[in-house]
């Protein structure tokens, strides 16, 4: 029978509230791991996210689609990354083909007409007793587009759950097995990403001041287009030890 808190022993709370704000600050690791996750697919980098995200010391790890599965280290790389790799370089040949005079086939244009969103809501997470695994759930509404071979873009509304397990490793806690479960999609009009709402038609008119600071540009910028290539927009925060103006995403433009 377990005890109370009150029955505990001094050594024996302070070992409960170790091993409290282990779990704690796990929970909040696996969600900003598997929210990188989200951020790679949005840029198209996931072989940065299986080099950086995913475990390393078991060769197991999984990704599955449904009941679909690519298990080992060597095949998810070849689907997860290098699938889309190919399938990257072949959208922007089309591209190139379609406009040769205004898209060149070169790195920086990889990725082009994409974009990958996931808004990851309602996080269920166990974290094992001894704190070395975890399985979690997240409800996720997305968003896709990519070009077809006319360069149209195809965009899709999904909505499932992501079923990930995840494993702590000698540098903190990292992706091992992923399946998505998907509920429903639905295919939207082409027409939907030509149309941006106009931010300055105000219902009331002089209702808020001027700005008074242009800022650097994320590498994306704008509406939507075809022709554009998913990146990191802005780049994920890196480690920092204090702050300075120079990482700042509010810092000015430089000025020409």
């Amino acid at each position: 029978m377990e005890k109370t808190e009150k029955e505990l022993t001094l050594e024996e709370k302070v070992q409960l509230a170790l091993e409290n704000s282990e779990r704690a600050l796990a929970y909040y690791e696996i969600q900003k791991v598997w929210a990188a996750h989200a951020y790679c697919y949005r840029a198209e980098r996931q072989r940065y996210e299986l080099d950086n995200f995913w475990s390393k010391e078991h060769d197991d790890i999984a990704y599955a689609h449904g009941s679909h599965a690519f298990v080992g280290r060597e095949l998810v790389y070849k689907y997860y990354a290098h699938g889309n790799e190919i399938m990257n370089e072949g959208k922007l040949k089309i591209m190139n083909e379609l406009y040769p005079d205004e898209i060149q086939v070169n790195d920086d244009n990889l990725a082009i007409g994409d974009m990958v969103l996931r808004f990851q809501a309602t996080p269920y997470i166990e974290i094992s007793k001894d704190n070395k695994t975890a399985k979690a759930i997240w409800s996720t509404p997305g968003f896709n587009t990519e070009n077809d071979a006319n360069g149209e873009p195809k965009p899709i509304i999904l909505v499932g759950k992501e079923c990930v397990e995840f494993v702590k490793e000698s540098d903190g806690w990292k992706i091992w097995h992923f399946r998505d479960a998907g509920d429903f999609a639905i295919t939207l009009p082409a027409e939907i990403l030509s149309k941006s709402a106009d931010m300055k038609n105000r219902t009331i008119e002089d209702a808020f001041p001027e700005f008074n600071r242009t800022l650097e540009p994320f590498p994306e910028g704008g509406p939507f287009s075809t022709k554009r290539p998913a990146k990191f927009s802005p780049e994920l925060p890196k480690p920092f030890d204090t702050w300075s103006d120079d990482i700042s995403w509010v810092k000015p433009a430089e000025q020409v």
